[in-house]
């Protein structure tokens, strides 16, 4: 009884050890799944030389495809070179050429971000409303602005910011590179469609600032024109002041067949293809005949 009791119990321990070589690799500890490691901020090179510096680097190094972002990265382009930052949380900042920016504050979500534009040019879409506790803030020797889910440019050479808004509106504070804060009993708004212009140091009294409207020179610069309507969505040119300006864009550089192109892909206006049109101009005598958009005919269906 006893011998038959214990090669019972030899064979269920066989059995026992057979399942878990066979079932070894369904063990619950195996079949944890790997953590999603946290989005990142990353820059693509969108046309070359696009230059960055990591943390603790020594030197800049050129890159083909993209990098990583993080706190103390130094980013520079070329005279022919332009970047594009993307943020995890939605936010898109465009470096242009021949600029020079260093990431002062990044954290993971991308919601606490601050750079500092040493000499250049960035253009930005704060594409999310940023919460309680969460910012984004340019830098240069003079001026921070502070943005919350807006369009705008900001540019900085030989001792000038000048600050472009394009949708909505951007808080702009002189700013102490020395004391490193904000001066803001001498903050403003920049809004749509107007640029603030800051010249010399901001706690100076020398210091110059200076609103003016966008105006159609402005709208013709290509810097400005292209970064506007790459960072403006479709669904935003619901509101009349952004489609106005579009289309104001759009009459003033006739010549531009990318820009005209961009907008067109973009949905801001109709395609040419959505449509025959027909123009016919001819003289008879003295008399000119001008003919636009006739009706087309229509066709039947053939039952």
């Amino acid at each position: 009884m006893n011998r038959s009791l214990f090669m019972g119990v030899g064979i269920m321990a066989l059995i026992a050890l057979l399942f878990l070589a066979f079932s070894g690799s369904d063990a619950p500890s195996d079949r944890t799944p790997t953590p999603t490691p946290p989005p990142k901020a990353v820059i693509i090179p969108v046309e070359s030389e696009v230059l960055v510096k990591q943390p603790g680097d020594g030197d800049f190094v050129m890159i083909k495809k993209e990098a990583e972002v993080r706190g103390d990265t130094e980013i520079k382009t070329s005279a022919a070179g332009r970047a594009r930052i993307f943020y995890p949380n939605g936010t898109i900042a465009n470096v242009e050429h021949d600029s020079h920016v260093r990431v002062k504050k990044l954290d993971s979500s991308g919601g606490q971000s601050r750079l500092q534009l040493i000499t250049g040019s960035v253009w930005a879409k704060i594409k999310n409303i940023l919460g309680k506790g969460e910012y984004f803030e340019i830098e240069t020797e003079n001026v921070v602005a502070n943005v919350r889910g807006t369009v705008f440019g900001i540019q900085f050479r030989d001792g000038v910011s000048q600050v472009i808004g394009i949708q909505h509106s951007v808080r702009v504070d002189g700013w102490d590179p020395v004391g490193q804060r904000a001066i803001a009993q001498i903050g403003t708004l920049v809004d749509s469609r107007e640029k603030l212009r800051v010249q010399g140091p901001a706690a100076a009294r020398s210091a110059v600032f200076l609103t003016t409207p966008i105006m159609p020179e402005d709208l013709q610069n290509e810097e400005i024109k292209r970064n506007m309507i790459d960072l403006l969505e479709p669904a935003e040119a619901q509101d009349p002041m952004i489609l106005d300006l579009i289309k104001e864009t759009q009459q003033l550089n006739p010549q531009d067949k990318d820009l005209l192109r961009m907008i067109q892909l973009k949905g801001f206006i109709p395609s040419a293809s959505n449509g025959p049109t027909i123009h016919i101009d001819t003289t008879v005598g003295d008399l000119k005949i001008e003919v636009s958009g006739l009706p087309q005919p229509k066709t039947t269906p053939t039952p």
